[in-house]
Formats: structure tokens, sequence, C-alpha cells
């Protein structure tokens, strides 16, 4: 990452979730008016990367790390628990191998998205593991160089 004249470029992911249905559906998800970075914009789910992405216990927690680059790991972490936050759509698997079907609970996405509940332990208490290999990366966006707060998504 390199530093900006308006700040450091902070690492970030975002997840573009599409159903293959007769009307092809894509999940955006509409960001608070109040938000200073793209408020009020239809967006697709996704932030900045957080410390906790990057835990070793998600070792346990996770598959595909092979299929991953060395960057990959807390970037597809960081994706996949902002779509949870933002949508309440948990990209994880049960033990069957099957994705996870269960709801997410508003009181536990919201402990989750103000950081007074790791999403690491939400996924080990479901008896998850996150498929890191099911995302595929489609493009890097890094934010104009015009703008007050900047990410390498």
């Amino acid at each position: 990452m390199s530093e900006s004249p308006h700040g450091l470029i902070r690492p970030a992911a975002t997840v573009l979730l599409l159903r293959d249905a007769p009307a092809f559906e894509v999940l955006m998800v509409k960001r608070h008016h109040q938000i200073d970075f793209a408020g009020g914009a239809l967006v697709f789910p996704g932030g900045k990367s957080h410390a906790g992405d990057d835990d070793p216990r998600w070792r346990d927690l996770a598959t595909g790390w092979d299929a991953v680059g060395e960057d990959g790991p807390a970037l597809r972490i960081a994706a996949i628990r902002e779509a949870y936050e933002e949508a309440g759509v948990l990209l994880a698997r049960a033990p069957s191998g099957a994705f996870y079907e269960g709801e997410a609970a508003v009181e536990v996405r919201a402990a989750v998205a103000e950081d007074r509940l790791p999403f690491i332990d939400v996924v080990g208490e479901l008896g998850l593991k996150l498929d890191l290999a099911a995302l595929t990366i489609f493009a890097r966006w890094i934010t104009p160089k015009l703008m007050p707060k900047r990410f390498d998504t």
C-alpha cells in the first residue's frame, strides 16, 4: 500500500453476488446516506479489511487455502464478512459441504459490524467453514486520488 495525498490507501474487499436465474439477479445494498464515502449509493457489499480477517485461527475454520495467493486469504475473509455484515448472507459451508442456508440474526450481525463480536467466533459457533476457493477474483479497483478516503479493493 502507498501513501496518498489524502492518507493511506486501505486494503478492502467487495463481493459481487450473482444468481443465474431467468431474470439474472445481482445483490446490491444501499449505503446509509450519512456515510462519508459513497453515502446513499447502491453498492456491492464490501468494506475495509480488519485485523481479525488475518487471524491464524481461520486455518481451522476455512478451506481453499491452496487456491488463493498470499494476499488472498485475508481479503477473501473480509469479503465474506462484509457480505454477512451488510446483507445477512453468510458465504460458508455446513459440515455436510452444502452452503449454509440459515438466517443471520440481526443482533449478531450488528454486533459483528460494530466490532463487539468477532466474525470468527460466529463462524466457529455455527460449526461452519468459509470456502475461500469458492470466490473468484473479478477486478481490482483503487479509489481515485481526488477522494479523501482511498481503498484498494
